[in-house]
């Protein structure tokens, strides 16, 4: 059995619109990776928010380092979107405007607040702050912070 004949207009009409959706491709290819670049912040980003939103224990009564909080935070959200746990990046010239530093002394004991309750409550009397943005928590000065939580 043979496959029907197309009529000659109607091969030109295919072979055309075949033409115009590979010039589309061609010209969207070069936009794609930044389109996929920006799905995955985003889906990050969404993740970050989501998991500040759950509670996460925090027994440090007697003080400890920010530094050791901030690990604790890190090592305690490690999920399948976030397979290294919140991604925290410090503000060197933020920590250095605040006066603060990852050795600066930090006293919390909490059991179901969220981890953005509990983070703000740490980095407020240290002067500093936090928000999401570019795929990662950025914590640094209340002063520096371009972007509000």
């Amino acid at each position: 059995m043979t496959a029907p004949r197309l009529p000659r207009w109607r091969l030109r009409a295919l072979t055309a619109a075949i033409a115009a959706i590979a010039v589309v491709l061609l010209l969207i290819r070069p936009m794609v990776p930044g389109w996929v670049a920006s799905y995955r912040t985003w889906r990050t980003e969404r993740a970050i928010r989501d998991r500040l939103r759950q509670p996460l224990p925090m027994p440090f009564p007697g003080g400890t380092s920010l530094g050791n909080v901030l690990i604790h935070i890190k090592a305690s959200t490690k999920s399948g979107t976030l397979p290294d746990g919140i991604p925290i990046f410090l503000d060197p010239i933020g920590l250095q405007e605040a006066g603060a530093s990852l050795e600066s002394t930090v006293a919390i004991n909490t059991r179901g607040e969220p981890i953005e309750a509990s983070l703000k409550a740490i980095l407020d009397p240290l002067g500093l702050t936090f928000y999401v943005a570019h795929g990662l928590v950025s914590v640094t000065s209340k002063a520096g912070a371009d972007v509000p939580y």
